[in-house]
Formats: C-alpha cells, sequence, structure tokens
C-alpha cells in the first residue's frame, strides 16, 4: 500500500450474505468504510475451503485479510499466511463452544487447537466485546481490539419512531425461532405478571408463534421489521440461557431495544454485561428477580425512563456504525501501512 492510496481489506465471512453477525459486523460497513478509502470485498469459508479461483486471488490481491471466525484448519492458516499479508481474526462470540450441549473432549481440544492457533498468528483479534478480548488473550491473542457491534447511522432516533401509545405497558421479545427456548423459560412468570398488572401487554416478534401461558400479541418476522417493533416497546426482555455459549454474546437486539427507547430486562451475563451493566438494564437472575423487576418497571415510569435514556445514550455513543466504521479504518490502515514499510 502506498501512503495516501486506498486499503483492500478481504473478510471471509460467516455463513452467507443473511448471516446476521456477518451483516453486522461487516456488509452494512461497507460504504462507510469505502468514505474513509477502505475497500471492503467479502467471501465465504466455504468458498475458500472448496479453493474457489477468484476467492484466491481476491485474498492474495488485498492488503489485509480478515477471517470473521471461521475455525479452518491449520493448513489453511499457513496458505494464508504464507500470503504475507496482516491477518484480522474477528469473533462476536464464543466460538470455543456452542449453545445447548457443549463439545465433547476430542471436538473441544480440536476446536481450542485451531482457536488458538488463529489467536496466536493474527496481527489483530477484534472482539465485540471486552469480554471475549480477555478470553482470546487466553487463547493466545498477541494484540486485541474491542469493535464493538454497530447499528445503522440512517435510521431515526427512537423519538422519531416511537409510534403512538396506547395506555398499555408494551412488554416485549424479538428473536429468531432458535432463541424462543429462553422466552418460554419465562412463561409461567410472564403469566404471573400480566394478572397481576391487565395495564401490561406482551408481545413477540418472531418468525413462529410460541407457546406461552399467557395471552401476547404475535408480531410474525418481516425483514427490517424488527426496528420497528423495538421502537413500539416500553419494556425490552433479554433471557439468556445459562452456559458458555452465552457468556460470549453480544445480543443485537439488546441493542435494538436500547435504540429503541426501552428499558432492559435480563440475566446479563459475560458479554450482555458489558452492554447492559452499568444501570444501562436491570438485572434479573432467577424467578423471584425476574417477576419483581418486571413489577418495578410498570408501576414505576421514573425508573423506566431512566434505565431506557441510560441505554439510548449508551447506544448512540459506542455502537452507531460511522464511529464503528472509524475505529475499523484506522486499524486496517495501521495493518496494511506497518506491513508495507521496508524492513
Amino acid at each position: 500500500m502506498s501512503r495516501g492510496s486506498g486499503v483492500e481489506v478481504a473478510v471471509i465471512g460467516y455463513g452467507d450474505a443473511h448471516t446476521p453477525s456477518t451483516r453486522f459486523r461487516f456488509l452494512m460497513l461497507r460504504e462507510l468504510l469505502a468514505e474513509q478509502g477502505v475497500r471492503l470485498s467479502v467471501c465465504y469459508a466455504s468458498q475458500v475451503k472448496a479453493r474457489d479461483a477468484s476467492v484466491m486471488r481476491l485474498l492474495s490481491d488485498s492488503d489485509v485479510i480478515v477471517n470473521q471466525k471461521a475455525l479452518l484448519s491449520r493448513r489453511w492458516l499457513t496458505r494464508l499466511k504464507s500470503l504475507d499479508k496482516p491477518i484480522v481474526f474477528d469473533l462476536d462470540d464464543a466460538v470455543w463452544t456452542r449453545p445447548g450441549k457443549p463439545y465433547g473432549w476430542l471436538t473441544s481440544r480440536r476446536v481450542a487447537r485451531r482457536l488458538s492457533g488463529w489467536a496466536r498468528s493474527a496481527d489483530c483479534v477484534t472482539t465485540a466485546s471486552e469480554y471475549l478480548a480477555q478470553r482470546m488473550i487466553g487463547f493466545g491473542a498477541r494484540k486485541t481490539r474491542v469493535v464493538p457491534m454497530a447499528l445503522d447511522d440512517a435510521d431515526p432516533t427512537p423519538s422519531a419512531t416511537r409510534p403512538a401509545r396506547t395506555d398499555r405497558i408494551r412488554v416485549g421479545w424479538l428473536g429468531a425461532p432458535g432463541n424462543l427456548p429462553g422466552l418460554i423459560s419465562l412463561s409461567t412468570t410472564l403469566r404471573s405478571v400480566m394478572r397481576a398488572r391487565p395495564e401490561a401487554e406482551l408481545a413477540v416478534f418472531c418468525g413462529e408463534r410460541p407457546e406461552l401461558d399467557c395471552e401476547f400479541d404475535w408480531v410474525e418476522y418481516r425483514k427490517g421489521g424488527d426496528k420497528a417493533f423495538a421502537a413500539s416497546l416500553d419494556i425490552g426482555l433479554l433471557p439468556l440461557p445459562d452456559d458458555e455459549y452465552s457468556l460470549g454474546k453480544s445480543p443485537i437486539k439488546a441493542l435494538l431495544y436500547m435504540r429503541g427507547g426501552a428499558a432492559v430486562i435480563g440475566n446479563f451475563v459475560g458479554a450482555s454485561n458489558d452492554i447492559c451493566g452499568g444501570g444501562r438494564g436491570l438485572a434479573a437472575h432467577g424467578p423471584g428477580e425476574w417477576e419483581a423487576g418486571l413489577l418495578e418497571l410498570i408501576d414505576d415510569e421514573s425508573a423506566r425512563r431512566t434505565i431506557a435514556e441510560k441505554g439510548r445514550c449508551f447506544v448512540q455513543r459506542a455502537h452507531q456504525a460511522r464511529a464503528v466504521a472509524r475505529s475499523m479504518s484506522q486499524l486496517y490502515r495501521e495493518l496494511a501501512t506497518r506491513r508495507a514499510l521496508p524492513g
């Protein structure tokens, strides 16, 4: 890279163009990065494994290679290192484990070995949270940098998007069908709260209608509808499984709740506490705390608004796309310039 020229960054994306983490981590930042002279090209791990000729040329011609949490084999790591490009390993969740049942001993050992190889070889490991950064140091990362999940700057501010209110306090959850067990685990608590507080209503935004023990408004998933749904809420639910995988999650739904102006309540652990701690959410661990916390937020408008405002300000400060793109651009330029210097 010559001084003053643009930087070519090749990203090995996770999944495909519809995978939420790839969209929020990279695809939505393309135009903002281009404004700062960083051209982002995205391919996918499946194409790398298939030795797609155009993908291999893309990687070879880039100034920086970013691997988004693909635990490619040691052979592929060696091959990419041979291109003599700065390598960034990026992750937004606990890739050393998985949701639900943990890996068996042999698989866990293989995954840890591959992750350690990428952590030690990368010029920088970028993570969505400080929690993940500290864990990656444990896997041998020499340099880490926190790059938060980004939200689109083009969206209007919450004050402009919140719909006209009814007299009822709207409690809600949004998420994919695969995450419904967390919501369903609250079914008994939600039934008790909704019966005790008829001025409240429950709403769910999801591609599948859940089985709950109380009345609720089901808003069927539609692309882009999550933002408007989040802006309709007074209280956002963030139930997380009690497992190691959840410790590494930086839930987008929490950020959407906050930007929409809702007060978040959840069993914050690990990375989610980086987002919702510090008074930006109300912690609830166990059925008793969930019920007491929901009743408090429904009854106390001042407490609800205080939490919501802290969350909204935090999102505006730390998670707006333009600020995240600026941080990424600076890192990629540093790495490309350092590698280009003679000697």
